[in-house]
């Protein structure tokens, strides 16, 4: 671990780089596609800048810059990038454990992050020989927060190497060292000079008083030799392999500082400090220039690593925000379907079935452009199995739609389809969004798209048959009298029940098969497959008990919307366990979420039931309190 020595020195070093007043005018379209592998995958730089910047603020753009914009800031002009608050600390008591001053937003800058986890760098030391499971919320968000400032830093100093803040003011020490007085020097211009530098401050070692120019001298060693610790800096692997090695892709330090480049990459490098050179004086036309030519470079020399149409395609999929935009639609469409309650029925309703429309076809689209990024099936995150379901969702309720006429599907799609979306983007922090690597066991186009994608299908019908139980239980404690609505809903939510009984037990079958495949057994209690299961003999129960006439249509309603409870337990409650084969991929913190839903859908389910239990029982004595007056009186 790096010592509390070595990390103010860093950030000492960080505080001397000169500031400029760079703008954010200038266009970042060719920056935008330059390929870099991250996290295993090569990714367009956008994507990469999306990802960094959604860890540390939890969104995947600033107010007043894009996520590729901040990014060169951070790499061209980190001095001024320090001052940006996008650290975002949610817990008070992390902000308190490092005296940090509480604002609105309790967003906050690098220079106040490091100059907080300076004063607990012992205490995150121990803390990081500790495991996971074992510390506390604060203990562990410090650790995460301790990572985030390093990792933010090592991307700060990538072309460190180039930046101009060394200086020589004395006479004699700049003839020493072969260089001009008082001019702007890199720790490039010194590279041939490190070991005339050391022997002289080798030659001081027993001195107990220095003059002013061994003084300097003294400094400028100490200023090196801190630059020297970014050849580390290896996060911003934009070089691909030089030299026929495939896994061997290079920062611009690891490059300089390792002997691994090539005439190409020297040339490429040297773009990239023409880049910085105008970002930094805001020259629009070397920058056109500039950025033109890094993209002509990486197309002409390293498409054997990297597919252009591919990178363009997944930088043009950020940039479009493709479910940003099919939500949108969703909630218009919500909008005018409650308006056409109230007047204008067959016009609203028609406009919005068609605003729905718009908005599956631009949710499907997203899909499919993750699906040709990524080549396999977008269901292998928590963050794209909801967004699938979501779509599924959709689908379901618009051939709904097309049956019954009445708006009932474009309300359940709506519904269900845009608080799937909101659900999704919540989760799109945890990695999600950034269409990742998978863990060995998922990487399965096969499996993913059998088993994985028929086991979500049969969750998104499942909703569907629980959310058509809800409007049962409303529409019978409001409308108890209208029994022709009531009994279409009764065949609508059989019919739902059974397309969701059909995909969750050919997926949970299929997915037996890929744990023969893959472990070695058919079935292995795992918490996962309990939870399919689960999802199975819930559906066979409430099946069972309408056809066979046990449950009466209040409490066979009141069974099927249990299965969103069930569904969402068994998909994501599961994992809350941590044990079992199924234990990937997935965030471990959801608990008061699940409990507050299912607190919710119980209350939700249960004061129905009783009311028109209450109500229908009243009617009932009613009646034969009538009956037997009338007796009487006969």
């Amino acid at each position: 671990m790096i010592s509390r020595f070595i990390f103010l020195a860093l950030i000492a070093l960080q505080l001397c780089l000169p500031a400029f007043a760079s703008k954010a005018s200038l266009d970042t379209a060719d920056i935008g596609q330059v390929p870099i592998l991250h996290q295993g995958r090569i990714k367009p730089l956008d994507t990469f800048a999306r990802v960094f910047l959604l860890t540390l603020y939890q969104k995947s753009s600033l107010p007043e810059m894009t996520a590729s914009e901040w990014i060169l800031e951070v790499l061209f002009n980190p001095k001024k990038a320090n001052e940006l608050k996008v650290f975002k600390v949610r817990n008070l008591d992390v902000i308190q454990n490092l005296s940090l001053v509480k604002n609105e937003k309790n967003l906050f800058s690098f220079n106040e992050i490091s100059k907080g986890l300076s004063h607990k760098l012992n205490e995150i030391n121990k803390l990081t020989q500790v495991d996971k499971e074992n510390r506390t919320i604060v203990q562990q968000q410090l650790v995460e927060l301790y990572q985030s400032s390093l990792a933010y830093y090592e991307l700060a100093g990538t072309f460190s190497f180039a930046f101009s803040d060394f200086e020589i003011k004395s006479k004699k020490l700049a003839k020493e060292l072969g260089v001009e007085v008082n001019k702007k020097l890199t720790y490039r211009d010194f590279l041939k000079k490190f070991l005339l530098v050391r022997s002289k401050v080798d030659a001081l070692e027993k001195k107990d008083k220095f003059t002013e120019d061994e003084k300097e001298l003294i400094t400028l060693a100490a200023r090196l030799q801190a630059r020297s610790w970014d050849a580390n800096s290896g996060l911003f692997r934009v070089i691909p392999p030089q030299w026929g090695k495939e896994d061997a892709w290079f920062s611009p330090w690891l490059m300089f500082d390792g002997g691994r480049g090539s005439p190409v990459s020297s040339k490429y490098v040297k773009t990239w400090l023409d880049l910085r050179l105008a970002f930094l004086t805001n020259n629009q036309d070397l920058w056109s220039q500039s950025s033109s030519n890094l993209l002509k470079i990486a197309h002409e020399n390293f498409s054997p690593h990297a597919d252009p149409k591919l990178i363009k395609l997944e930088e043009s999929y950020n940039r479009w925000d493709l479910f940003t935009k099919s939500i949108s639609f969703y909630i218009l469409s919500f909008l005018l379907l409650a308006l056409s309650w109230m007047f204008a029925p067959a016009l609203l309703k028609k406009l919005s079935f068609i605003s729905l429309g718009i908005g599956f076809v631009i949710h499907v689209f997203g899909l499919v452009v993750r699906c040709i990024v990524m080549a396999r099936p977008p269901v292998s995150t928590l963050y794209e199995s909801i967004i699938f379901v979501g779509a599924i969702v959709v689908l379901g309720s618009i051939l709904l739609e097309k049956v019954r006429k009445d708006g009932l599907g474009i309300f359940v799609a709506t519904l269900l389809g845009s608080i799937l979306h909101f659900i999704g983007f919540s989760y799109a922090i945890e990695g999600g969004d950034s269409m990742g690597m998978l863990v060995a066991v998922l990487n399965s186009n096969f499996w993913l798209a059998t088993h994985v994608v028929t086991i979500t299908i049969g969750y998104g019908c499942c909703f569907v048959a629980g959310t058509l139980a809800h409007v049962y239980l409303f529409r019978r404690t409001f409308k108890p009298n209208d029994k022709t609505s009531l009994l279409n809903l009764n065949k609508n939510m059989m019919g739902s029940v059974i397309f969701a009984l059909l995909f969750c037990l050919i997926g949970t079958i299929l997915g037996g098969i890929w744990a023969d495949q893959s472990w070695g057994r058919f079935w292995g209690w795992d918490p996962k497959e309990n939870g399919a299961m689960l999802i199975c003999l819930w559906l066979l129960m409430v099946m069972h008990g309408k056809i066979s006439g046990i449950l009466k249509p209040l409490f066979y309603a009141a069974l099927l919307a249990f299965i969103n409870v069930v569904v969402v337990l068994a998909w994501f409650g599961v994992n809350l366990l941590n044990v079992g084969l199924h234990s990937y991929g997935f965030t471990d913190s959801v608990a008061f979420k699940l409990v507050l839903f299912c607190a919710i859908e119980f209350m939700v389910i249960s004061l129905p039931v009783l009311w028109i239990s209450l109500r229908d029982h009243a009617f009932k004595r009613a009646q034969i309190e009538l009956l037997k007056n009338t007796v009487t009186e006969l």
